[in-house]
């Protein structure tokens, strides 16, 4: 899995984990990370069971809209909405405009 940032106030934008193991390079997820009590869990990639006192759940999703060449968000629900904390909104904006300047140059080479 990539992660595209660092955490920024227990958010952070990385490559979206599906059970298939499929990935697409326009795909973004917005994760919100949490500590809890510890538990076992098993890890997704090698079936392995540990003890996690860490976890983290989408809040939201960016996709890249080749056609009009900009970002499209979608919460998760009212997740966003219930998570949000000041400067969320720039976090995500400085993201995109950085990502979008990457894509465009990718663009434009092939």
């Amino acid at each position: 899995m990539k992660n595209y940032t660092e955490e920024w106030n227990g958010f952070q934008i990385r490559e979206p984990v599906y059970l298939n193991k499929h990935s697409d390079p326009y795909e973004f997820d917005i994760v919100k990370w949490e500590d809890h009590e510890p538990y076992e869990v098993t890890d997704l990639y090698t079936g392995k069971k540990k003890i996690s006192t860490r976890s983290c759940f989408s809040i939201g999703f960016l996709n890249w809209n080749k056609k009009e060449h900009w970002f499209e968000f979608e919460s998760f629900g009212t997740r966003y909405w219930e998570n949000r904390i000041d400067g969320l909104e720039k976090f995500i904006l400085d993201f995109c405009g950085t990502m979008r300047g990457e894509i465009t140059k990718e663009e434009e080479q092939t």
